[in-house]
């Protein structure tokens, strides 16, 4: 391959996620720069350095690409066979749907890059189908996963400031993944318009490079760049942060951490007063209209009955307020790492799709020879995200706190939200219970 084949490869940023696709349709010798209309997006590149940068670079898309593969079916297949409960198949179906897209990604791109090993690829109708079709799986299913991930950060910012609405979530998640598939796949129907087999460059391209067609498909990638990750990806930062600057319930986890075994009494509760309380002006006065549920009272003569001089109950209640501790703790350390892996995931795309957007705003070449690592690490990285939800799921969903009694893993939105219900004042004091609510 020489120097000029390279760089003219290197020029097909504007069509596709990632540039390099171009390389892996098969090349004759024949191909000179000449044979392709448009600017070269790389310059002056040693051909020796080329060659040995493409050999890695190969074999590391062809190990993500496996990899990645075997990783979500194998996801896909435990997540078939594991038993769970209706509070986990919301943030079940969500990442299994997302595992599905990065795995048709992956293919798409496996396919790609084992393209000049196959028979028909000498086929021109062949290419140029397989061009269109392959390119618009991998844009589609990229834009799909991004939205997902939008998705999973509005469930968690329901679970923290609308609990009980997020417990009523049924198939609502479900609908949402339906017309977001749909969504993406308009938003990408311009690819197969505009991508197609260039004969002469043996490489999938833009089909159209000049005239008013092409200021108007530029207008169009700049329009899908944003809308497939710049949109998403503020809309999650700015919910995840939101989430993870909760006040309510951090202020009650770091309070757990602090005081350890600590009793947290509320101070309008007397249950746990050795004391019958009784109701006299003096009390009438600080707090007018206050009622004693039958709740207290009912909470009050067990705990009387059982304990005498209620210590049993005290140590009971001292007991369950520190499994609750533990168990907020542990709840927030998994938020903290969905947090972490979703904004790591988002930081990935980031460097692919700047390098795009430059390529379809500004003409002149790079001539830095450091340009085609730099392309080539933001692609590695980009292609490397669409097996991490296999990891994501291992870490955050089968990893997760189990309930005694209980084998089956608590979904983290749950989690999330059984420790706001049990931190915030607001919802202790509400008359509506939730605790019997299973389905949502």
């Amino acid at each position: 391959m020489s120097p000029a084949n390279f760089t003219v490869r290197m020029n097909a940023t504007s069509t596709l996620p990632t540039s390099s696709y171009m390389m892996i349709v098969p090349e004759t010798s024949g191909t000179t720069p000449e044979n392709v209309s448009g600017n070269n997006f790389l310059e002056n590149v040693p051909e020796q350095k080329n060659n040995s940068s493409l050999s890695t670079f190969l074999i590391l898309m062809l190990s993500i690409c496996v990899s990645g593969i075997l990783l979500n079916l194998i996801v896909l297949c435990r997540r078939k066979r594991r038993r769970c409960s209706s509070a986990m198949r919301t943030s079940l179906f969500l990442l299994s749907t997302m595992a599905l897209a990065d795995t048709l990604c992956l293919i798409a791109l496996l396919l790609f890059l084992t393209m000049r090993f196959i028979t028909a690829a000498n086929n021109p109708i062949f290419l140029n189908f397989f061009c269109k079709i392959n390119t618009f799986v991998i844009h589609s299913t990229s834009a799909f996963s991004i939205w997902c991930w939008l998705v999973l950060s509005s469930v968690r910012y329901m679970a923290i400031y609308r609990p009980y609405s997020h417990l009523k979530i049924n198939r609502q998640p479900r609908y949402a993944v339906i017309a977001l598939s749909i969504f993406c796949c308009v938003i990408e129907l311009w690819v197969l318009w505009d991508s197609d087999y260039i004969e002469e460059a043996k490489m999938c391209g833009n089909a159209i490079t000049s005239g008013a067609t092409a200021e108007m498909l530029h207008l169009f990638q700049i329009g899908e760049i944003i809308l497939s990750y710049f949109l998403p990806a503020a809309v999650i930062i700015a919910m995840d942060l939101k989430v993870l600057l909760g006040r309510s319930i951090w202020m009650a986890v770091r309070a757990d951490e602090k005081n350890g075994n600590a009793l947290e009494v509320d101070s309008s509760d007397s249950r746990l007063s050795e004391k019958r309380p009784t109701r006299n002006v003096q009390d009438s006065t600080d707090r007018p209209g206050e009622d004693y549920s039958e709740m207290k009272e009912a909470i009050y003569e067990s705990g009387r009955v059982i304990s005498g001089p209620s210590k049993l109950f005290d140590n009971g209640q001292i007991k369950l307020k520190r499994n609750r501790s533990g168990r907020k703790v542990q709840q927030m350390k998994v938020l903290r790492r969905c947090l972490c892996i979703t904004i790591f995931d988002l930081s990935m795309n980031l460097p692919s799709y700047l390098l795009r957007l430059y390529a379809i705003l500004f003409d002149e070449p790079i001539t830095s020879p450091y340009i085609m690592y730099v392309q080539e690490i933001a692609e590695i990285l980009y292609f490397a995200q669409f097996a991490l939800n296999a990891v994501y799921l291992a870490c955050i969903i089968y990893d997760a706190p189990k309930e005694s009694g209980n084998k089956m893993p608590i979904p983290v939105s749950a989690q999330v939200s059984s420790a706001y219900l049990s931190a915030s004042p607001r919802v202790l004091s509400t008359k509506k219970s939730v605790s019997k609510r299973e389905d949502f």
